[in-house]
């Protein structure tokens, strides 16, 4: 009877982990490839100037998950800071956690820096 209990519990934790995996997973690797996608614009940025970088931008968020209906001009900044050359995009999302129909708010930020030298910080 313990045992039975005990499986029973254990299958639970483990398919509330794989429901968490799949609800919260697409956000975080969306956000680990904007990391990436920052990175390049901005080096875009100092090897072919501002309009590269807006073009790189663009061009990695309509082939993504994020999807066509995403504007780069409307989620990123491109600053200069001093000597800095910064590309800054800003997104969130809202993750609905179904049978507790709770929304989970997901805030993310992902920033790429490049030095006067070119490199990147």
């Amino acid at each position: 009877m313990l045992m039975g209990g005990l499986l029973a519990a254990g299958i639970t934790l483990v398919c509330m982990g794989a429901v968490l995996v799949a609800l919260f997973f697409p956000p975080l690797q969306r956000d680990m490839a904007l990391d990436k996608w920052v990175k390049i614009a901005a080096i875009s940025w100092v090897d072919h100037g501002e309009s590269a970088a807006w073009e790189s931008l663009a061009y990695s968020l309509a082939g993504s998950s994020f999807g066509p209906k995403v504007v780069a001009r409307e989620m990123c900044l491109l600053e200069q800071e001093g000597e800095e050359r910064v590309v800054r995009c800003v997104w969130d999302e809202r993750v609905r956690v179904p049978l507790l129909d709770v929304v989970v708010p997901l805030d993310f930020q992902s920033e790429a820096r490049i030095d006067a030298a070119g490199d990147v910080l």
